[in-house]
């Protein structure tokens, strides 16, 4: 019994010694759970202790060292790759003992729906070994606890890709350790007897899951950390990338590419990836589980995209045929087909980017298909790339081949118009604009909130169209309302995710008897200041010849006031401008904008001053009547009504206004001409919203209308003679004879 004990120690201390190179052979590896990643030590921690008997620097190993490690994929984007082998040592390694040439790897690939078929089986190139702190790539340091062995991040045929021909693999790597030991920072030295693989980690793919919906395979990807509801990406992938439920979002980066990280954070979405989806009865399946998401409050209805490449092309166009009008958005890249006559009718107003490179066996199909049925459309646009070229690492200027339009268009492609489809695509909501609120209380009183609001949609086959939507207002808080001012709540509208804003202001409360407008006087040396009519002056007799007349174009409200410091509408203002140009009323059929109405209360007014290019609309062709009007809007209107031009050299005048402000040069013209003016401490407010006294001052100026002299009698309760814009309002707001002041302004008569 003890010549085998010393037999045994003998034979471990010539080990040691010797540094005898250990492999693991693939048929006879400890039992490890193949699911489980381990973070915490290698599986078997080696136990050196120092033997008595021996001589001080040797050790001796009591059990077989097999240290774990983990595959790390990365999806590029061509395809998913191996991109490294990362150990875990267990405890602190000297990185300077480490070198490439030490480690050998050998990977075996099977397809994972067929265990027996292999698609590679040898070995893979390493480039580089290194260690780190963290058990991932690119961390290098001196010291670490994980054994970095780098692959190289581009090849074909070299074992690295994890999916080809449709199938993706199963990848088993045998490790190799040449080398005369790891060195520890504890002074300690390892010649493992093997290495485990334990898991492999994809960062981006990992978190998608695949599930089956009434036959139809798919692949998905659920942001659970944004605040939903989301928009929602439909990937259709290409008919060679359906073979099995794993490899259509792995393939191309098609379906990746949404969720991966710098994606996320500027556009949190979810992801739908169905497999081999190409027919209406299919779309329907697919409709199924996004009608399921957004009733669970996963998706937001009004932000779904759809795209996919070559055959998914093709399946965007079978969506597109079966559900129109569902999509924000739609991408089909080469479609191998397109759509027919009824379908591109269909979304004429559906926001659509169709790409194609020049030289895809495809070209001219997608060409002719696009020139045939864009007529028909209203926002579209085809892109026509000249290479397939991706610039960006690992392939640095690769060119692909020519029906690889998806490579630079998912992940690289600028168009000068549009700029990145990702960043186009996020852009684009059924949601056009929610009707802005605006509503008044008096202080003390809780604001009545309309029970709806109107809600621009765009409707694939007709455009936008403005709906009636339920809103629920957010609670709002006594305080709110307690002093005069302004404040906002918001509102959630039935099927939005948007919400509704209503500006709240808040009036003081005038505490008495109700205000009664001052009859004429019967003393006919009290000069009358309200005439029934421009042809009767106050007195009943004919006025001289310097007598004139000016009719009041603005009104109080029906509780006496007139509210001066409320701002005013982009509506209001129309008419007011429309009542000082003489308009005479005559209405016409469908308006130039799309939210005015031909019913809408100023709707002719609106066209009137659009017509007299004083006032327009926005881009997207909206007029916004509830819009509160800002002072530089105003000053841009009377600059344009009276064509002022700012003097040339001045030097702006005003703190707040820039050189660079859109409106720099109206304000400064403005108020040369006395038109409009600044606040007491030498700013001008540009941005801050026009108020009713400001708007009757500056449209005073532009007309030249007063200011009215003489009145003996405040016309409102809310304006005494000692408001700033006393004599304005007075001159705006009421019929009155008048006479021309030589000092300037009008003298009621």
């Amino acid at each position: 019994m003890v010549k085998k004990k010393l037999i045994a120690t003998l034979m471990a201390f010539l080990m040691l010694t010797l540094h005898l190179p250990a492999v693991i052979a693939a048929e006879d590896p400890p039992e490890t759970a193949p699911d489980t990643v381990l973070e915490e030590g290698p599986e078997a921690v080696p136990e050196i202790v120092p033997e008595t008997e021996l001589e001080p620097a040797t050790v001796t190993v009591t059990e077989a060292v097999y240290l774990p490690f983990i595959l790390r994929n990365e999806n590029f984007a061509f395809h998913e790759r191996t991109d490294a082998v990362i150990i875990d040592a267990g405890k602190e390694v000297d990185g300077s003992s480490l070198s490439k040439d030490d480690f050998e790897a050998h990977v075996r690939q099977t397809r994972i729906v067929d265990p027996d078929y292999v698609a590679y089986d040898g070995p893979r190139e390493i480039i580089d070994v290194y260690v780190s702190q963290v058990n991932d790539v690119g961390s290098r340091s001196g010291t670490g606890r994980y054994i970095v062995i780098d692959f190289p991040d581009v090849g074909w045929g070299d074992g690295g890709s994890t999916n080809d021909g449709g199938y993706s693999f199963d990848s088993q790597y045998t490790i190799t350790y040449k080398g005369s030991g790891i060195t520890f920072t504890d002074g300690t030295t390892l010649v493992p007897d093997g290495f485990t693989q334990t898991a492999v980690v994809s960062p981006v793919l990992d978190k998608f899951k695949y599930a089956n919906h009434d036959g139809l395979d798919y692949s998905y990807f659920l942001n659970e950390e944004a605040e939903g509801p989301l928009p929602l990406v439909v990937f259709f992938h290409g008919g060679g990338q359906g073979n099995d439920i794993y490899t259509p979002i792995r393939f191309s980066n098609g379906g990746t590419v949404w969720a991966n990280p710098e994606n996320q954070a500027k556009h949190p979405t979810h992801v739908l990836a169905p497999r081999n989806a190409t027919t209406p009865e299919a779309m329907h399946k697919v409709k199924a589980v996004i009608d399921q998401w957004i009733e669970d409050g996963k998706v937001d209805p009004n932000r779904i995209y759809i795209t996919g490449f070559s055959m998914g092309g093709w399946s965007t166009w079978t969506f597109l045929q079966a559900f129109p009008d569902l999509p924000a958005a739609a991408a089909p890249l080469c479609p191998a087909f397109g759509p027919d006559e009824a379908t591109a009718k269909a979304v004429a107003y559906l926001p659509l980017w169709v790409f194609v490179d020049v030289d895809d066996f495809l070209y001219e199909r997608v060409v002719e298909t696009y020139n045939t049925y864009s007529p028909f459309w209203h926002d579209s646009k085809l892109s026509i790339l000249p290479e397939n070229r991706l610039n960006n690492p690992p392939y640095n200027g690769w060119k692909f081949d020519g029906h690889a339009v998806w490579l630079p268009v998912y992940n690289e492609y600028v168009d000068e118009e549009r700029g990145m489809l990702i960043d186009w695509l996020f852009a684009q909501s059924k949601v056009r604009g929610i009707e802005d609120v605006s509503v008044s209380t008096t202080v003390g009183t809780a604001p009545a909130l309309p029970k709806t609001v109107k809600v621009n949609i765009n409707r694939n086959a007709t455009g936008i169209a403005s709906e009636e939507r339920a809103v629920v207002w957010d609670a709002i808080d006594p305080a709110s309302y307690a002093n005069p001012g302004t404040f906002t709540v918001e509102g959630t509208v039935e099927g939005v995710v948007e919400k509704a804003v209503a500006k709240v202001s808040v009036e003081r409360l005038y505490i008495g008897v109700p205000y009664v407008p001052p009859a004429p006087s019967p003393d006919p040396s009290e000069p009358d200041e309200t005439p029934e009519t421009p042809d009767t002056p106050g007195d009943g007799q004919e006025p001289d010849e310097q007598v004139l007349y000016h009719p009041a174009y603005i009104r109080g409200f029906s509780d006496g006031t007139f509210r001066p410091n409320q701002a005013i509408t982009r509506a209001e203002l129309a008419v007011l401008l429309a009542r000082n140009l003489d308009f005479g009323g005559a209405r016409s059929g469908q308006g130039t904008f799309k939210d005015v109405k031909p019913t809408h209360w100023a709707a002719a007014e609106i066209e009137y001053v659009k017509s007299a290019g004083l006032m327009g609309g926005d881009a997207q062709g909206n007029f916004r009547p509830n819009a509160p009007v800002t002072r530089a809007e105003m000053a841009a209107i009377a600059a344009r009504y009276q064509n002022l031009g700012a003097p040339a050299g001045a030097n702006p005048r005003f703190a707040d206004v820039k050189p660079t402000h859109w409106a720099a040069a109206s304000i400064e013209a403005a108020a040369a001409a006395g038109i409009f003016g600044g606040y007491g401490d030498g700013r001008f407010g540009p941005d801050n919203h026009l108020t009713r006294a400001e708007a009757v001052t500056a449209i005073n100026r532009m007309f030249g209308r007063g200011p009215l002299h003489g009145v003996t009698r405040p016309s409102w309760p809310d304006v005494p003679a000692t408001h700033w814009a006393y004599l304005e309002i007075e001159e705006a707001s009421r019929d009155h004879y008048y006479e021309i002041r030589l000092e300037g302004g009008e003298q009621i008569r």
